[in-house]
């Protein structure tokens, strides 16, 4: 299954969004992809095409401009499954929350290695 462009990211360098982009499409597992689509719906609320869904964003209210936790870091955890989930959960929300980081401890390989590459700067 494809997995939506992220190539613009802030998190990714310059010359590796360079290899990203010149290496379309990338693959992902089809099935973890969608639990991570869920994920980001259940805790954002937002589609990614930055229309707010009825639900609203949770963690928009959170940690936006003058919310509670504005300037709070994210970390996102998870082991096996879970952290194959978290990484790709956290490729949605890296553009987003800058100060986003995914622990993934044992995680399935999910993405092709060009993907996975591209995260490295914000997946341990």
């Amino acid at each position: 299954m494809a997995y939506p462009d992220q190539s613009s990211g802030n998190h990714i360098q310059p010359s590796v969004r360079q290899t990203v982009v010149s290496s379309l499409p990338h693959h992902a597992h089809s099935g973890i992809v969608e639990a991570a689509r869920d994920l980001f719906m259940q805790i954002d609320g937002n589609t990614d095409s930055g229309q707010s869904s009825e639900f609203g964003g949770f963690l928009s209210s959170l940690l936006g401009p003058g919310c509670e936790c504005y300037g709070y870091n994210i970390r996102i955890v998870g082991h096996s499954l879970g952290g194959a989930i978290s990484a790709l959960l956290g490729l949605r929300l890296c553009r987003r929350y800058p100060k986003l980081h995914v622990f993934a401890y044992g995680a399935l390989p999910c993405v092709d290695s060009i993907v996975a590459d591209a995260c490295s700067d914000f997946v341990t």
